[in-house]
């Protein structure tokens, strides 16, 4: 994992302190031994008083890089995409009273995508609350359903069997944190004084050591103090028998692949999967097979174009689908989904997420994406020779997208300077192969999945779509861009950049660098997409938010290089330079109004290529 702040975390863990001289450091220093020990790498934290021991003892490890943030929200966004890019639990600590409540936000994302946050909050004493003390609050069980588990340890107890629960209790916090059903998991610590590490004689009792070396210190061996063994999830053999029967006898199959950041393992198996079934496999941009696509395989990935059509939508009418992943970003494959419901879907999730908003009653299967592909490909592999039948229905869903892919293509040819379906092909063929690319939740994931067309070249795609919230976004890039070895490009637009400006200031404390691509259209574009325009409701004030506002001044105070090409030569040049070595934003004005309307005719072309092709 790449650390930009090396310099600044290094000279702070110069200064030890003896992790003995209280109760409250002695707790703090055995909470963050066994994260360290189970397998944490990166603390996320604000200043504050009485979470002062732990930021003490979190700061004193070489083994752990702490990442300060000035307030708690830009800390929280950061840490779920560190923890989302690295693909390990990120640790975030915080003062009492109001300060947790600003994590709520990225708490709710991380908890409906996954993603492993351990949560410790500093607490007042009990007896402090509800009695008018500063800065405190109920902070017992704040996040309500949004983490996976919360536990209050109490006060500090400087006695063998109460380490040996607390290093207990981190260990089972991790473990759920990290799955089978991932996501926050929340640790509540009240603090008396003193809220620093000045020794107090006789506080920690000196035969304590002596008595019981593992409580204060840990296993001698390095190991967690309750290790644990992760789940392995198979489908049952009657699940698996009635998928491969489906397979098997009903040949107008499809695979749905939503969002899934897929690794290659579960690359390889799903390919494994479609070969042997002969269907094709429709791709969301977040799920990891557009780059790099597998080969072999029948990739669909221009289908929120061609499902728009009506003749299109009932041709391509399955007997099956297998949908991986969590939901698909297009609205219109969610539809067309919606529009068969009759045929049997088949949800696969390791989550155990019981995803179906188009009430199709689903075969639930709680499994991991690689094993349910490789036993399931396995299983119908022996199929005869495949049939005509199947041969052509995967035939006609190549020829409609080939077609409509074509007429996007062209069009993008043919549309003005920095139109968006122009930007992401600049994107596909100038990003650097380990790059990394977040993607705001409203248009530009659209973008993506209209535009981005399979190659063989790597580029990770990540996007906040537990909620598609537009919250934290730069935060969570340069969260993204700890993680990353290679560049970090985040495509977002100019509300979502306004919405977290506090992000950027991790380009000075923490030497975060990457890319920032602001696609400025002067307010919530994507509104003019939805029902609500073709009303006579106040768009521009209420729902736009239209404003004349720019991000030079945003660059310069945050000290980025700032870029404002001219012309999509000029912004080909800006992305082809894409590196890890600095932090840039570059800032692309679009005509709203001309990209709706070109949009629009894209859509039309894409969907009569389609019809054409049937």
């Amino acid at each position: 994992m790449l650390v930009r702040n090396e310099g600044h975390a290094a000279a702070r863990r110069r200064r030890q302190f003896d992790p003995l001289a209280n109760r409250n450091v002695l707790a703090s220093t055995a909470i963050f031994d066994e994260l360290a020990r189970a397998g944490v790498r990166d603390v996320c934290m604000s200043p504050g008083s009485r979470n002062a021991p732990l930021a003490i003892s979190a700061d004193a490890r070489a083994d752990l890089n702490v990442h300060v943030h000035v307030d708690e929200r830009c800390a929280s966004f950061f840490a779920l995409g560190l923890a989302r890019a690295g693909r390990r639990p990120v640790a975030l600590v915080c003062t009492s009273g109001s300060a947790a409540a600003h994590w709520y936000p990225a708490v709710i994302e991380a908890y409906e995508t996954g993603v492993p946050l351990i949560l410790i909050t500093a607490d007042r004493p009990p007896e402090l609350r509800d009695i008018g003390a500063p800065q405190t609050t109920q902070q017992h069980s704040m996040y309500g359903d949004h983490v996976l588990r919360f536990g209050a340890i109490g006060l500090p107890r400087p006695e063998s069997d109460w380490l040996r629960w607390l290093r207990g209790r981190i260990c089972r916090m991790v473990e759920i944190a990290q799955g089978p059903t991932a996501g926050p998991v929340h640790l509540d610590v009240h603090f008396d004084e003193p809220l620093s590490a000045v020794t107090i004689e006789g506080d920690v009792p000196a035969s304590l050591i002596e008595a019981d070396p593992v409580a204060v210190h840990g296993r001698p061996d390095g190991r967690p103090f309750a290790p644990w063994a992760p789940a392995e999830f198979r489908p049952s053999g009657a699940a698996l028998e009635e998928m491969a029967d489906l397979v098997r006898t009903q040949p107008r199959g499809v695979i749905v692949v939503g969002p899934l950041d897929a690794q290659d393992e579960e690359r390889a198996a799903i390919a494994f999967l479609a070969r042997a079934a002969g269907v094709p496999v429709l791709t969301d941009p977040l799920s990891g097979l557009r780059r790099p696509a597998p080969a072999g395989i029948a990739s669909i990935t221009s289908y929120d174009a061609f499902l728009r059509g009506d003749a299109v939508a009932q041709a391509l009418k399955p007997d099956w689908i297998l949908r991986l992943g969590r939901m698909p970003t297009s609205k219109a494959l969610t539809q067309w989904m919606g529009r068969h419901r009759d045929a049997r879907l088949v949800v696969v999730d390791e989550q155990g997420r019981r995803e179906d908003p188009n009430h199709a009653g689903a075969l639930f299967v709680r499994a991991r994406t690689a094993a349910t592909c490789g036993v399931l490909g396995t299983a119908v592999r022996d199929l005869a020779a495949t049939s005509d039948e199947r041969d052509a229905w995967t035939a006609r869903w190549k020829a409609v997208d080939g077609a409509a892919s074509d007429a996007l293509e062209g069009g993008c040819l043919d549309a003005p300077d920095h139109f968006e379906g122009g930007i992401i092909g600049l994107l596909s063929q100038l990003l650097p192969a380990d790059a990394t690319l977040l993607a705001a939740s409203s248009m530009p994931v659209r973008e993506l999945d209209a535009f981005l067309r399979p190659d063989g070249r790597p580029l990770r795609i990540l996007a906040n779509r537990g909620v598609n919230g537009i919250d934290g976004l730069v935060s969570t890039a340069f969260g993204i861009d700890a993680a990353s070895d290679g560049p970090m490009v985040a495509l977002l637009g100019d509300l979502a950049t306004l919405h977290d400006l506090g992000g950027f200031a991790a380009v000075a404390r923490l030497g975060s660098t990457g890319t920032i691509i602001v696609v400025n259209n002067a307010g919530g574009g994507i509104f003019s997409y939805l029902p609500l325009a073709k009303t006579d409701a106040p768009m521009d004030t209420l729902f736009a938010t239209e404003h004349d506002l720019g991000f030079r001044h945003t660059a310069a105070m945050f000290g980025l290089e700032y870029l404002a090409p001219a012309t999509t030569a000029e912004l080909a040049e800006h992305l082809a330079d894409c590196t890890n070595d600095r932090a840039r934003l570059i800032e692309i004005i679009v005509d709203k109004d001309d990209s709706v309307a070109h949009h629009r005719l894209l859509w039309a072309a894409a969907a009569a290529a389609a019809e054409a092709a049937l």
